[in-house]
């Protein structure tokens, strides 16, 4: 069973966004346990998970290859739902039993804005074994391209309700991390199950 906690990472400093802010609050109406993540809380990861991530942290391009990193050691050490912190949430899901992560493709594979695990699970153990094998100079490697690459033991839930604030379908990437703004709405469905 899928812990009942969702998890945000905010890496910037400073308050993070109004949206992570509101996700937080339709958790707690539903029962959820809340964490936001910075760079200070690594401390809460297992010893292994804690050297991994400094390790990998100056080698990133990028401050969202170090929060693609820090999900995976999450969710592998504690388990719950992973949610990006510029996603509209509307409602939490309900019976996760196992591994899923909410499927939008893009240019370079499988967005990994909402993914969700027990603590564990095999296939956060070979996402986590492979981060150490890939080019941190390339930026989308520790998200889509990894994820692509480990799909083995996640359900996929296909996103076609995704839509973007124009009302179009949503490009996952070209987004930043850090912009604040939503990319879209997502309602996660009763019990998110394999399509």
């Amino acid at each position: 069973m899928v812990l009942k906690t969702l998890h945000q990472i905010w890496l910037q400093g400073g308050e993070p966004p109004a949206l992570a802010t509101a996700a937080r609050s339709v958790a707690h109406v539903a029962g959820w346990s809340c964490a936001i993540w910075s760079a200070a809380d690594v401390s809460n990861l297992t010893k292994a998970s804690q050297a991994l991530f400094r390790a990998l942290s100056p080698r990133c391009c990028h401050i969202s290859q170090q929060s693609n990193v820090l999900r995976y050691l999450i969710l592998r050490d504690q388990g719950g739902l992973y949610l990006d912190t510029d996603v509209d949430l509307r409602a939490m899901p309900e019976g996760l039993t196992d591994a899923w992560i909410a499927s939008c493709h893009g240019r370079h594979g499988v967005s990994g804005f909402a993914m969700a695990a027990p603590a564990n699970h095999s296939s956060l153990e070979r996402i986590v074994a492979n981060l150490s094998t890939i080019d941190l100079t390339k930026h989308a490697e520790t998200g889509p391209v990894l994820l692509s690459q480990n799909l083995e033991g996640f359900n996929l839930w296909s996103v076609a309700a995704w839509r973007d604030t124009e009302g179009g379908p949503s490009a996952i990437y070209g987004h930043h991390l850090c912009s604040g703004r939503a990319r879209g709405t997502f309602a996660m469905p009763p019990a998110a199950v394999p399509v």
